[in-house]
């Protein structure tokens, strides 16, 4: 246990190699078969931020530019639904588990591959890549209650903060494909307006 909460330790700070070889480590270590199943997870899930990083070094390398953003809404299930022993902190794109989210994985992974840049609209941290680290929440645009974000941050997000390794505005996109509920197609033409044309995503 002290080997993958090591492995757990380099992920956060994002030393991947590190952290690959104390899980790799660990998942030797382990006697039961469900934690050698969670260190082996763990492998993989740095094993894909370290393709990541790659991937997204060889596309600024090739300076593959679009005014295209596509956007997926965040989902209530997620990895500690189905893994409750999963770290606390897992990137955005491992963490989300419903079944539109998977769906939109598999329509956006070959772009992606070509340079197609995409976020996550969260409810709780607004505009994010979807490597960034999250942890478990519970927190609607339906629900006022729950505190979500608001569309003064939203709209501040698209205006002044940046994004990907390259430091791409958001502003800088005329065109964002909106992937989920009603609510977060409008959220994201409140926060586009008079900057980008806002759709939804449909899927044939």
């Amino acid at each position: 246990m002290i080997l993958y909460a090591l492995g757990e330790e380099y992920e956060l700070i994002g030393d991947f190699e590190n952290a690959e070889r104390y899980y790799d480590r660990a998942e030797k270590a382990f006697p039961m078969r469900c934690y050698k199943y969670m260190a082996r997870k763990g492998v993989e899930r740095v094993r894909r931020l370290r393709g990541f990083i790659k991937q997204q070094r060889r596309i600024i390398a090739t300076r593959i530019e679009s005014d295209i953003l596509y956007l997926v809404a965040c989902l209530k299930r997620k990895i500690w639904d189905v893994y409750p022993s999963a770290p606390p902190y897992v990137p955005a794109r491992l963490a989300y588990r419903g079944d539109a989210f998977i769906k939109f994985l598999r329509f956006i992974e070959p772009l992606e591959n070509k340079g197609v840049r995409w976020l996550i609209l969260s409810a709780k941290y607004g505009f994010i890549e979807p490597w960034h680290p999250i942890s478990n929440y519970d927190v609607s645009f339906d629900d006022e209650k729950t505190g979500p974000i608001s569309d003064d941050t939203l709209r501040n997000q698209v205006l002044y903060q940046r994004r990907w390794i390259d430091m791409k505005p958001l502003r800088d996109f005329r065109t964002v494909f909106v992937s989920g509920p009603d609510i977060y197609v409008k959220k994201t033409a409140a926060a586009y307006e008079g900057i980008a044309k806002v759709k939804r995503l449909e899927f044939h």
